[in-house]
């Protein structure tokens, strides 16, 4: 590893990140909807993070090339913090779109910057660990995050949760501001960079499944575990707030198990047959979810629903960087362009499904969609 004073940093802005993030995923769903009658805002609002990232993760990857990574970081914590200071000074639920778009155009930065640097840091034998720690250390964040958020808002009020969210933000931005580790420019340069050279590589077709796996991936995680899920918990199973977010966590601590586990046995066993284990996992939960005969039976659907989607999110980056030795930061970029698709578009999809067909049919169709993903993914072939 080349610096690895800028590796435990950007361990420690990862988690950082998505614990001020993951506070309010517990209640801003439930937010939405009782402030959208037609619950279709709702799904608006889980997306308006994301929708702002679809035009700034492809860029991101550019900038990233050609500044390195330190300003791009410093630039993430301080959109971040707007964005939270803006939701939790809100007086309606577009004030609150607003600044989770804001909130959105951080984590952009942050997270292709960090992507990225992990890459160039690490050599291709152990680059699965590095990034699988690194993901796993951002999930311990929404570990701690999201219950955390739950009960603050259950008792002290939402406008708290974004406050200390902002906090946090702020203090990434200290921390990075006065860091050593970012200043020097990465050595490697791809030369002439240009969003149209990255968006040729979408004829390559083991790119484009990929990239759609990831938009699925995303699909799932936005709108039905982070959107409809816990509005079935809380309307059709009586959970209250703060066991949501106790929920959310245990999805978590199974992503956080998930990557760092599986970017281990990805290293060693290949980055497809680790994917394609993780659509499996994740397809089986949503099928199971309305037939778990209990609240415990439910959360351990919800640990193996978590750790399937973390072996999915550390295998399916490392997979598509391996497709090409071109233009690699733009390539993360545009593989993050689909995730970020998948979470604006997820939320809006499943609430109208939720909304018009129930929540079996909402469970159904994830698991489909999840379904023909191992069959596209089956089609590509790994590089050795």
């Amino acid at each position: 590893m080349k610096n690895s004073g800028a590796y435990l940093r950007l361990l420690l802005f990862g988690f950082l990140q998505l614990f001020g993030y993951s506070m309010s995923s517990p209640f801003l769903p439930i937010l939405g909807a009782e402030q959208d009658p037609t619950k279709i805002l709702a799904g608006v609002l889980i997306g308006s993070h994301f929708l702002s990232r679809v035009f700034t993760e492809l860029p991101s990857g550019l900038i990233i090339d050609r500044l390195g990574g330190k300003k791009p970081i410093l630039l993430s914590f301080l959109l971040s913090a707007i964005g939270a200071i803006v939701c939790a000074f809100s007086m309606s639920i577009y004030m609150l779109l607003l600044g989770l778009m804001i909130w959105g155009l951080g984590s952009a930065f942050f997270f292709t910057s960090s992507t990225i640097l992990v890459i160039r840091f690490f050599e291709l034998h152990s680059r699965g660990r590095a990034l699988g720690t690194l993901q796993a250390v951002g999930f311990a964040g929404i570990f701690v995050g999201a219950p955390v958020g739950g009960f603050i808002a259950e008792y002290l009020g939402y406008k708290l949760v974004f406050l200390v969210s902002g906090a946090f933000m702020v203090a990434g931005f200290l921390i990075a501001f006065f860091s050593k580790s970012f200043k020097e420019r990465l050595a490697k340069r791809p030369g002439r960079v240009s969003t149209l050279n990255a968006l040729r590589e979408l004829k390559n077709w083991r790119i484009l499944c990929i990239c759609i796996a990831s938009l699925f991936r995303m699909y799932i995680a936005q709108g039905i575990m982070l959107t409809s899920f816990p509005i079935y918990l809380h309307d059709f199973l009586n959970v209250g707030i703060g066991l949501i977010g106790i929920s959310m966590g245990i999805r978590t601590l199974g992503l956080s198990i998930g990557t760092i586990a599986f970017g281990y046995v990805a290293d060693r066993r290949g980055r497809k047959s680790v994917a394609l284990a993780g659509l499996a996992i994740e397809s089986i939960c949503l099928c199971l979810f309305t037939r778990a005969f209990s609240f415990m039976s439910l959360l351990s659907l919800v640990f193996l629903e978590g750790m399937g989607s973390g072996m999915l999110s550390v295998a399916l980056i490392l997979f598509v960087t391996e497709q090409t030795t071109k233009y690699q930061g733009s390539i993360v970029g545009l593989y993050r362009t689909f995730m970020d698709i998948g979470a604006v578009t997820g939320p809006i999809f499943t609430m109208v499904i939720y909304t018009i067909f129930g929540v079996l049919a909402t469970f159904t169709f994830g698991a489909v969609m999840l379904i023909l993903n191992i069959l596209t993914l089956s089609t590509v072939k790994s590089r050795k």
